[in-house]
């Protein structure tokens, strides 16, 4: 009788100790509304943690997307500079507002926007600029911050895979004018659906508690500043539930744990994964993976076609491995509604771009073995 084949999926959410009891004090509680002690606690973790940074929970890094453009005053024409090569909801919180997404290419060893890059697409209708810290791998944030802040340019980081990663010693995602993380199912500190908007100034905050309460004063009111609360701004329903919160301040706690895990899992792959082959590719710099959080481990290669088999010949060996997101520039909607662009080193890289699983438990001594397999027999 042959052996059962391995099967290693993509992903698998990480569930910290002590969330089962978090959740059903929460159900207990009678109080499964967003606002309450949970998110207070989410709150203050990275209020400790990101520097005294302030933070709104919200229910996809989507939200935080969307609340950073209209902390931003993005409207009707106005210009934001993005990657191409970024997930959708980047481009689609500039369009909800009216905005005109730019794109720009991406460095071809970050794979993250650049600074010359940024420049050469500056207008006089730009007004914000959204860079992606891509596998959580730092763009260059501070001197993206200063090119701007003498244009008196918004930055909004897109920092949705980033939490855990740091520049010159500061989390990512407070360097900017507004940072967004993710807390997707999909990313290293998880609760299926969730994210965070972090925000430097008062005024922001307090602009953002507006946003953040459905377009209402709602805060002043729980605060007992007034007598009832009334639509006072635009917003929408950005909280979760205390029941996400409590999932997710379980996770933050062990954030530690979780990136060097994850960071343990891609250093191995980098050191084993054999380059005696005849196909051409790279993966992930060592330099990204010690300045990152692990959040992904990937492979580029030469010929497109290459990257085609390899995913093949995993996925039949029991090995979930994940092609990239069409680039946003090259898709039905922008092609339909915006003006032709070319981006060589984008439309290089996503094609021939390939995700390995990066998740605590992975059988990564499999995952290698298959991979090595491949390489072997091309």
């Amino acid at each position: 009788m042959q052996n059962k084949m391995i099967k290693v999926g993509f992903n698998k959410p990480y569930i910290a100790k002590g969330t089962l009891d978090a959740v059903s004090r929460v159900l207990k509680s009678g109080s499964l509304e967003g606002g309450g002690r949970m998110t207070e606690y989410c709150h203050q973790w990275f209020h400790d943690n990101y520097f005294g940074t302030r933070a709104l929970l919200v229910n996809s890094c989507t939200a935080a997307l969307e609340m950073s453009v209209i902390l931003a005053d993005i409207g009707p024409g106005d210009e934001v500079l993005i990657p191409s090569s970024t997930f959708v909801s980047t481009a689609n919180a500039v369009v909800l507002r009216g905005g005109v997404p730019i794109f720009c290419d991406i460095s071809p060893d970050t794979l993250n926007i650049t600074e010359f890059e940024i420049l050469q697409k500056i207008t006089n209708k730009t007004k914000a600029v959204i860079i992606v810290h891509y596998a959580g791998v730092h763009c260059e944030t501070e001197r993206i911050k200063i090119l701007l802040d003498k244009r008196k340019i918004a930055l909004i980081e897109d920092a949705a895979q980033a939490i855990g990663s740091y520049e010159n010693k500061k989390p990512v995602g407070t360097i900017g004018d507004y940072g967004c993380i993710s807390f997707h199912a999909t990313k290293n500190i998880n609760s299926g659906e969730g994210g965070i908007l972090l925000i430097k100034d008062e005024e922001s905050y307090n602009r953002a508690n507006i946003a953040w309460e459905k377009g209402t004063n709602r805060k002043d009111f729980v605060d007992g500043k007034i007598d009832k609360y009334s639509w006072v701004g635009i917003g929408s329903s950005y909280l979760p539930s205390e029941m996400t919160a409590a999932i997710i301040y379980q996770q933050l706690q062990q954030l530690d744990y979780v990136t060097n895990s994850r960071k343990d899992i891609c250093f191995y792959y980098f050191n084993n994964i054999t380059r005696k082959t005849n196909i051409s590719f790279r993966t992930i710099s060592i330099e990204s993976l010690k300045k990152g959080n692990a959040h992904i481990f990937y492979l580029i290669f030469e010929q497109k076609v290459d990257s085609i088999k390899f995913c093949s010949y995993l996925q039949a060996h029991g090995v979930d491995v994940r092609r990239h997101y069409q680039s946003l520039h090259q898709s039905q909607f922008y092609k339909k509604n915006y003006p032709h662009c070319e981006l060589p080193v984008t439309e290089y890289i996503v094609p021939r771009l390939v995700r390995l699983p990066v998740w605590i438990g992975v059988n990564k001594k499999y995952v290698i073995k298959i991979i090595n397999e491949f390489f072997e027999k091309n």
